[in-house]
């Protein structure tokens, strides 16, 4: 029974870093996109 709710913290554990990760990637796609508008309107003045 320890074993099994110490794999299932580490499992836990790895979700955690996976949901930071995927948010820090969002992040970058959302600053990349929003750069690239920008970029857009300064090229149409």
């Amino acid at each position: 029974m320890k074993v099994l709710s110490l794999s299932f913290s580490e499992a836990n554990k790895e979700v955690q870093q996976n949901k930071i990760l995927h948010n820090s990637i969002t992040n970058i796609v959302v600053l990349i996109s929003y750069i690239y508008h920008n970029m857009v309107r300064i090229d149409n003045l």
